[in-house]
C-alpha cells in the first residue's frame, strides 16, 4: 500500500503542475478553452470509474470462493473494452452536435472536431484502464496499480512540459489531458501478473455485470458532475458574467479538494475491495472510513485557513477576497464529498448499486437547486458555492444511510 500512497502523491502533484504549466503558457482566453476540454475529459473519466468499482467488487467477491458463481461469468476486461468502444463511438458519431460549442475556444473553428476525435479515443482507452484498475484492486496487486497510476500521471506531465517548452497552444495542451489513457497497454506488456489478471472473471454473467456496472457508472457520473463539473454548474446558474472573485473561488475549490479527493479517487478500488471483504458488517467498515475522513478533513480545514490565501498569492498570483473562514468551509465541503463517496461504496458493496446512484444524483440536484435559490443574491457567490458544496453532499449521504438502515 505504501507504493500506492507514493503514486497517489505523484499523481496529485503532477496534475497541479499540468494546470500550472497551462496557466503560465496560455493566454487567459486560451486557458479557459483548454480547461473546458480538461474538465470534459475529467467528467468522462470520472463516470467510467464506476466500471473500476464494479470490476473490483465482482472479481473480489468471486475470489472469495463463491460456489454460486456461474461458469459463464463476465470478464471485466472484455466488458471494459466493449464499454470503451461503445462510449468512444457514440462520442465520435455525435461530435458534430457538441464539439463546436465545447471545444471551439481550444481548437478554433477548424480544430473543434479533431479535438472531439481526440476526446473519443481517450474515452475508449480510459474505459479499459478503469477495468484494469478494478482487476488490480480486486487482487490487491498494489505494485502494478501504483505503476499504472504513475504512468498515467507521468505521460500527462511529460506532454504538458513539452507543450510549455515549445510554446504550443491549447489544442496541443489538450493532448496532455488524454496522454495517460493508454497506460494500461504498457502495463500489460511489461507485467506478467497484470496480464494474468486480464482473464479474471466476475461473480455474475455479463448481462448482470453490465447492469451493475451501469448503475455504478451512473453514480460515478453524478460524482464527476459534482466534483469536476462544479464550475459548469456555477456558470449555468449565474446569469451573465461570473461576479468578481469567481476565478479565485473556483481555483480554491480545486485546491482544497486535493488533499482528500485525489487520494480517495486513486484508492477507491482498494476501498471497494476492503468493504467487500467486510460486507457482513458494513456499519463498522463505514464508521472506520468515515472517522478517518473527518479527522483528515478537520486537519486540512485548519491548514487551508492558515495557509490557503498565502498559497494562492505566492504560487498562482491570485488574491483571495473572501477571508480565511471561507477557505476552511470549502475544505469541509470537500470532506463531505469524500464522506458521500464512502457511503456510496458501502451501498455498492452491499448490493445497493441503485441506492448509490440515487444518492449521488440527489446530492448533485440538491447542489444545483441551492445555486438557483432566489433568496441567495447572485453577487454573493462565496455563500452560494459554500452552501451548495456542503448541503448537497449531506442530502446524498442521508439517502445512502437511509438505504443502509433498511438492511
Amino acid at each position: 500500500m505504501l507504493s500506492v500512497g507514493i503514486a497517489t502523491a505523484f499523481s496529485a502533484a503532477s496534475g497541479y503542475l499540468v494546470l500550472l504549466l497551462a496557466a503560465r503558457s496560455l493566454t487567459e482566453a486560451e486557458y479557459a478553452g483548454w480547461f473546458v476540454f480538461w474538465s470534459a475529459f475529467g467528467l468522462a473519466t470520472g463516470a467510467l470509474n464506476g466500471l473500476l468499482h464494479e470490476s473490483a467488487r465482482a472479481v473480489r467477491a468471486r475470489g472469495e470462493g463463491s460456489s454460486s458463481a456461474p461458469e459463464n461469468a463476465a470478464k471485466p476486461f472484455v466488458a471494459g473494452a466493449g464499454v470503451g468502444a461503445a462510449a468512444g463511438g457514440l462520442a465520435l458519431l455525435t461530435a458534430p452536435l457538441w464539439a463546436g460549442p465545447l471545444f471551439v475556444d481550444a481548437g478554433g473553428a477548424d480544430g473543434a472536431l479533431p479535438l472531439a476525435g481526440l476526446f473519443a479515443v481517450g474515452v475508449c482507452s480510459i474505459a479499459v484502464q478503469a477495468a484494469v484498475g478494478g482487476l488490480l484492486s480486486a487482487a490487491y496487486a498494489w505494485a502494478p496499480f501504483a505503476v499504472l497510476t504513475v504512468l498515467d500521471a507521468a505521460f500527462r506531465l511529460a506532454v504538458a512540459i513539452g507543450c510549455s517548452a515549445l510554446g504550443a497552444g491549447p489544442g496541443w495542451f489538450s493532448v496532455a489531458a488524454v496522454a495517460g489513457a493508454g497506460s494500461w497497454l504498457l502495463l500489460l506488456l511489461a507485467s506478467k501478473r497484470s496480464r494474468s489478471l486480464a482473464s479474471a472473471r466476475a461473480d455474475v454473467p455479463m448481462r448482470e455485470f453490465l447492469r451493475r456496472a451501469g448503475a455504478a457508472m451512473a453514480a460515478a457520473a453524478a460524482s464527476a458532475v459534482l466534483v469536476m463539473g462544479f464550475p459548469v454548474l456555477l456558470k449555468i446558474t449565474t446569469p451573465g458574467r461570473l461576479p468578481e472573485g469567481a476565478g479565485a473561488l473556483l481555483l480554491a475549490v480545486t485546491l482544497t479538494r486535493a488533499p482528500l479527493l485525489v487520494p480517495l479517487n486513486v484508492f477507491q478500488g482498494a476501498l471497494v475491495a476492503w468493504c467487500t471483504d467486510r460486507r457482513d458488517r458494513p456499519w463498522r467498515a463505514l464508521g472506520t472510513a468515515a472517522g478517518g475522513i473527518l479527522a483528515v478533513g478537520l486537519v486540512c480545514a485548519l491548514a487551508a485557513a492558515a495557509l490557503g490565501p498565502w498559497l494562492l498569492s505566492a504560487v498562482f498570483h491570485v488574491s483571495w477576497p473572501f477571508g480565511r473562514a471561507m477557505m476552511a468551509a470549502l475544505t469541509f465541503g470537500a470532506a463531505m464529498i469524500a464522506l458521500l463517496t464512502c457511503t456510496g461504496v458501502s451501498c455498492l458493496t452491499t448490493d445497493r448499486g441503485r441506492a448509490n446512484a440515487v444518492g449521488w444524483w440527489t446530492a448533485t440536484l440538491a447542489s444545483l437547486a441551492i445555486l438557483l435559490l432566489p433568496a441567495l443574491p447572485q453577487e454573493q457567490i462565496d455563500l452560494r458555492v459554500c452552501l451548495a458544496l456542503i448541503v448537497g453532499p449531506l442530502v446524498g449521504i442521508a439517502v445512502h444511510l437511509g438505504s443502509l438502515r433498511r438492511m
